[in-house]
């Protein structure tokens, strides 16, 4: 038992490590908005994985855009433009905002992230109304897969296998308003126009983009 216990940390932590080695480009920008939100880096590089496989230009049949798939309005409501959401920045901003407007809402002090990552995650999903009227995770097949693989990915990034097990717990009062945190930021010009693209996966020598 010792001996598997070791390995799957083993191979845990060297797949983490070739992640994290293998996609510099947005690193940066990952760390800069998650130290901006008070979030667990690895939260948003895996919700990343399993929204858009790190393309910026990806496209939902739900309207959902770019990194971490933000829908117009949700951006908006985030306080940025949707113009901009096939931009990397802007769409990072939206997504953590929001990311942080859920942990603020579904917090769990018990967790890592201080967040409850089953409830955070299916409002991320499913947005935060179906999370409180189900008062828990919606009995949507989607959303329940989407909060299963999120959170495996989360525990491989975090070398700890035992957050994939990590038991639900009944959401927290909601909260009637949530101040979000801002931040000025340089974006393109209103004359760039962002065209999806529907791009070949080219990222599945990197384990946090593939599926499972």
């Amino acid at each position: 038992m010792k001996k598997y216990v070791l390995m799957t940390m083993l191979l845990t932590a060297t797949a983490a490590q070739a992640e994290k080695l293998t996609w510099p480009k947005y690193a940066a920008l990952v760390e800069k908005h998650a130290a901006a939100q008070r979030l667990d880096p690895n939260m948003i590089w895996a919700v990343m994985g399993r929204e858009s496989s790190g393309n910026p230009n990806a496209l939902s049949h739900k309207n959902a855009r770019g990194l971490m798939q933000v829908i117009p309005p949700t951006a908006a409501r985030m306080g940025v433009n949707p113009k901009y959401l096939y931009h990397p920045e802007p769409n990072l901003i939206a997504g953590t905002r929001y990311l942080r407007f859920l942990c603020n809402r579904y917090p769990d002090r018990n967790h890592p992230t201080g967040c409850n990552m089953d409830l955070v995650l299916a409002g991320y999903n499913a947005g935060e109304s179906a999370v409180d009227k189900y008062r828990g995770i919606p009995p949507y097949a989607e959303t329940r897969a989407y909060v299963k693989n999120v959170k495996y990915r989360y525990a491989r990034l975090s070398k700890n296998p035992v957050l994939m097990t990590a038991a639900y717990v009944q959401p927290a009062p909601a909260k009637s308003a949530v101040k979000l945190k801002t931040e000025s930021v340089a974006v393109a010009t209103e004359t760039t126009k962002a065209v999806p693209v529907v791009m070949k996966r080219q990222h599945e020598a990197w384990d946090v983009f593939q599926e499972f």
